[in-house]
């Protein structure tokens, strides 16, 4: 009875049928093949959180920015980008290994430094998850002294 599957059609009648097994999320309608489950359980897991301090004038959010995760090792170079998300909603897998987050040169907007947490390099282990802050601060812009003229 490990291979029944039991399939729900749109008129909430129940079915069975032999499957692979399967698990299913009661908060979900969505099942999952158990072999995924074991296929995720090998990769880490990093999510990235934009955040933007705008306290000298700036008005960057974060979806004006974009990371990169780069994982190359030896030969081999991988580089995936994405546009910054201050709630950190997308989760980035990758195989086990090192990594590091940068901010993407392609879209760095003048007048921001960028700083990074700690968890935003090292090494991540399959089934690990972590979480990576990059904040963007603006900078404050020099004063400009008036043009004056000396009296006459």
């Amino acid at each position: 009875m490990k291979n029944l599957l039991i399939l729900k059609n749109s008129f909430s009648k129940m079915t069975m049928a032999l499957a692979i097994p399967i698990f299913c999320l009661l908060v979900s309608t969505s099942c999952v093949p158990a072999h995924a489950q074991d296929s995720e359980s090998s990769v880490g897991t990093l999510r990235i959180i934009t955040h933007v301090i705008n306290d000298n004038g700036g008005t960057m959010e974060a979806s004006d920015f974009s990371n990169c995760i780069d994982t190359s090792s030896g030969d081999s170079s991988s580089l995936q980008c994405s546009s910054g998300d201050d709630q950190g909603n997308s989760q980035n897998s990758f195989d086990p290994g090192n990594y590091q987050v940068t901010a993407d040169s392609d879209y760095q907007p003048d007048g921001y430094t960028v700083t990074y947490s700690s968890d935003c390099s090292g090494v991540i282990d399959k089934g690990q998850s972590k979480v990576c802050t990059v904040t963007y601060d603006d900078i404050a812009r020099p004063l400009v002294a008036a043009n004056s003229s000396p009296p006459v």
